[in-house]
């Protein structure tokens, strides 16, 4: 086994013990590793501590990489398929799906950073960055930049709108509307405690106070609920056409409108997606997809975790097209990309911390796909190598 197989084969135990699913062989192989060196074993209680990695270089290997680079390329040359995965590890067990997040997280720490000296590439994501902007009925915005009491801060500023907003009609729901900049993403807790994750370029109206037998809100963009049961009071979510409806439950809901899709993922309890013609019950692991102009829903069972990662603080991607990967990327990082030839069907199989720099992802794809990515004019052109 290569000292780079080894590297991607202890990350993957490593993600495996965040997922609670180590098994005795990564025992055994953990423990040797664990035994060869002082700085293996520093680098293990960081990892556990979940301590920044970026300045340690305990764990980085002496290794060609410029060597490494080319003949990860040739070997995908070799390939008559493009349907490319990770397949940086030459083993006869394929990647896990432990193993994608593994990649992603801990490949930049192997050999450090991506080297790109373009500011677009190597540009970071601000602190102070507005992360929600509140609109209040009285006409008033507010900026929001981070999650003041437990996703509670909307709150006095809708409070202080209505009390001096005598127009109101006392019978008519107060609508508040909040919006996600490009770069932002932002976590609430409404009235009833449901918690709500709204990402880059999402939008939600909802009500300071929900009505006595419903409680509904309208979204856009991408939206993860963590809804609080309650018998009498309904859950609904309104996005366009559709209505997902529920009790109690934990959900993703895509539905940017450059997706031409209405995309619902559960991960816990029961959901049922309603359309003008249909009706479809979830299950956990269920999918159910809504493509705009249709009114029939398509279900299918999926790996939750690729749809809701996000809210973790990572980017998981499974085959998933170039093309699709730099839209969120694009809503992320607030940079567009450029696509030469057919560089846009490329697939890719990886991750990514979103805290990281947009050139340490770009650096990942470029190992294992037939692209290059370089900074023109303020875009990131992506060609074929």
């Amino acid at each position: 086994m290569s000292d780079y197989t080894k590297k991607l084969l202890i990350a993957d135990i490593l993600v495996r013990i965040e997922l609670d699913a180590m098994t005795d062989n990564d025992q055994e192989i953990l423990h040797a590793w664990l035994a060869e060196s002082q700085s293996n074993r520093e680098f293990y209680e960081r990892v556990i501590r979940g301590e920044s990695l970026s300045n340690y270089e305990a764990f980085d290997a002496k290794v060609d990489v410029a060597g490494l680079v080319k003949e990860i390329q040739l070997s995908i040359h070799k390939r008559k398929k493009k349907r490319i995965t990770m397949r940086i590890i030459s083993t006869a067990t394929a990647v896990s799906a432990a193993a994608v997040l593994a990649i992603g997280i801990f490949l930049p720490y192997f050999y450090g950073d991506s080297g790109q000296e373009d500011p677009i590439m190597n540009k970071e994501l601000a602190a102070d960055r507005i992360h929600a902007i509140l609109s209040l009925p009285d006409g008033r915005q507010v900026g929001l930049n981070r999650e003041d009491d437990e996703g509670r801060a909307w709150r006095q500023y809708a409070e202080r709108d209505i009390n001096n907003a005598k127009q109101y009609v006392a019978e008519a729901p107060v609508e508040i509307r909040v919006d996600i900049p490009r770069g932002g993403e932002y976590k609430m807790r409404l009235d009833d405690g449901t918690t709500v994750w709204l990402n880059s370029e999402s939008s939600m109206v909802f009500p300071k106070e929900f009505q006595e037998d419903r409680r509904s809100v309208t979204i856009s963009g991408e939206a993860y609920f963590e809804v609080n049961r309650d018998e009498q009071r309904p859950f609904i979510v309104v996005v366009g056409d559709s209505e997902i409806r529920v009790l109690g439950t934990t959900f993703n809901i895509t539905a940017y409108e450059d997706s031409g899709s209405i995309t619902t993922t559960l991960v816990s309890g029961s959901v049922e997606v309603v359309t003008p013609l249909s009706t479809a019950t979830l299950i956990p692991g269920n999918q159910a997809v809504v493509t705009s102009g249709s009114a029939n829903i398509e279900v299918t069972m999926v790996d939750t975790r690729l749809y809701c990662s996000w809210t973790t603080g990572v980017f998981v991607f499974e085959k998933m097209k170039l093309a699709d990967i730099c839209t969120q990327l694009t809503r992320w990082y607030d940079v567009d990309f450029v696509f030469e030839g057919n560089t846009g069907e490329e697939k890719f199989t990886g991750g990514a911390r979103k805290s990281a720099s947009l050139g340490h992802f770009l650096s990942n794809i470029e190992l294992v796909t037939d692209v290059s990515f370089k900074e023109d004019s303020g875009k990131i052109v992506i060609m074929p190598k």
